[in-house]
């Protein structure tokens, strides 16, 4: 029997009733999708815009969205590493900002070919996207691809090798480099030196270079004297108008004072030994010291360097002060025991200036064939803010598309090379369809076929075990 008689249809109450009737039911279907449209532009986003429940995600037609989330990936979700690269000194990521024009947007095609012209050291830079809270980021899933590779997807040669004991690929992770940090040193092991290797591999657009000068600014004098440059005047009595105003000198200022005080604590109890260089006229004070530490002894200092100097006078005074060891606890007990005026800053932002002392030979040079207006070369900066917009607007394309897919592809690396879940899975199914298409049918048959006493109770039963899901 119809809902609706014939004799009703037509009439305008009945058609407003139905109208209303679909309306509350369209209210209800969308009320039910909305929240799972939320749910899976949720799985787009970050801690960026996580907090906005839009169904279609602004990064997808804004660039300046777009720019945080690159940002916020990029730097490994560090606002520290953030601010000590581009000198931005803000609070988190979701204050980002399109560069504005100015003169640091006129050194960005300087920069890129300085980066292309010079090999860095592996601790001047750092490689993003490649560590994160929530998600297996674009670079930490290529980790795992390249060592699986390395080992021909044999776990348990990865496990002597690098003497891990993980239990799948999954769990092969990055190390969280931290030159930024004094006491940070690269480890000397198999597993360090592949790392290396992938890291040295990397398009140079993932890299991350360090700042010694924003260090200096941020990483020391903002939390010595407080984040307002004030405090810094009244301590200093300066008139600077930002910490950005505050320039670090590659060498030890002459004058004594305050700033001179600043400089030794930074460079000899906060800067990485990395970015600090020694004078060659020192190298005759180093010998010295370790003659005095060694007791004369050259057997002993081979020992311990698990080298083969004839003399102490072959030891060189570049030894490795990137990596955890004897010769680089020698170079900091002479890094903190030598004159200042034998200490010498160095780093990209510093071997960036030289490039173009170098290339334009003075700065009125400079000023004038890139139209700026410097007053030294010792006031240009990394255009480290610039780099990264014209980067992610290069590869926007590309950014988006691991922005929406990095989730799943997390799900599925997890599934994929953690043990044999997708095969036990399979194997599962299988057995299951064919014992179903051999037995069912059988036994349907023989129901339908011979008027057995129990027919009715075994239907009853099936149906009603049918009735209820299977996970009740």
């Amino acid at each position: 029997m119809p809902i609706i008689s014939k004799i009703r249809k037509g009439s305008r109450l009945l058609n407003a009733q139905v109208f209303l009737i679909y309306t509350v039911l369209t209210i209800g279907a969308a009320a039910m999708v909305y929240p799972f449209l939320v749910m899976v532009a949720g799985s787009f986003k970050s801690n960026v815009d996580s907090t906005s429940f839009d169904i279609v995600p602004a990064y997808f037609y804004n660039d300046e969205t777009l720019l945080k989330k690159y940002a916020e990936a990029r730097y490994n979700e560090n606002i520290l590493l953030y601010n000590m690269v581009t000198g931005a000194n803000i609070p988190e990521f979701k204050e980002i900002r399109r560069p504005v024009p100015g003169y640091a947007g006129k050194l960005l095609p300087e920069w890129e070919q300085f980066l292309k012209t010079k090999e860095m050291p592996y601790p001047f830079y750092q490689i993003g996207q490649s560590h994160s809270l929530g998600f297996m980021p674009q670079l930490r899933r290529g980790f795992s691809e390249y060592v699986y590779k390395r080992f021909n997807g044999n776990l348990e040669d990865y496990n002597s090798a690098c003497n891990s004991n993980i239990t799948a690929w999954y769990y092969s992770n990055i190390p969280l480099e931290r030159f930024y940090e004094k006491s940070y040193l690269g480890e000397d092991s198999y597993a360090y030196r592949l790392f290396k290797d992938f890291k040295g591999k990397q398009d140079k657009r993932h890299r991350i270079y360090l700042s010694v000068e924003n260090m200096y600014r941020y990483g020391y004098l903002a939390l010595k004297y407080g984040s307002l440059v004030e405090d810094y005047n009244i301590a200093h009595g300066t008139n600077y108008g930002s910490y950005s105003d505050i320039m670090l000198s590659e060498t030890v200022p002459q004058k004594p004072g305050m700033e001179r005080e600043d400089w030794l604590d930074f460079v000899r109890n906060n800067l990485n030994r990395a970015f600090i260089e020694v004078a060659p006229q020192s190298i005759t004070a180093y010998h010295s010291m370790l003659k005095d530490k060694y007791d004369d002894d050259i057997v002993r200092l081979n020992h311990s360097y698990r080298k083969s100097y004839a003399g102490f006078d072959q030891v060189p005074l570049t030894a490795d002060r990137y990596t955890a060891g004897t010769p680089m606890v020698d170079y900091d007990q002479f890094v903190m025991t030598a004159a200042p005026e034998g200490l010498q800053i160095t780093g990209p932002d510093i071997l960036f200036r030289h490039y173009l002392a170098g290339k334009y030979g003075s700065i009125a040079v400079l000023n004038r064939e890139l139209h700026t207006g410097y007053r030294s070369f010792a006031r240009i900066g990394m255009p480290a803010r610039e780099y990264d917009y014209i980067t992610m607007m290069r590869y926007k394309r590309d950014i988006k598309t691991e922005f929406i897919t990095r989730n799943y592809k997390m799900v599925l690396n997890y599934i994929l090379l953690h043990g044999r879940g997708v095969f036990n899975t399979l194997v599962f199914c299988l057995f299951s369809i064919a014992i179903s298409l051999t037995v069912n049918p059988v036994s349907a048959y023989a129901l339908s076929r011979y008027d057995l006493p129990s027919t009715f109770k075994i239907l009853l039963f099936m149906m009603a075990t049918m009735a209820f899901p299977a996970a009740v």
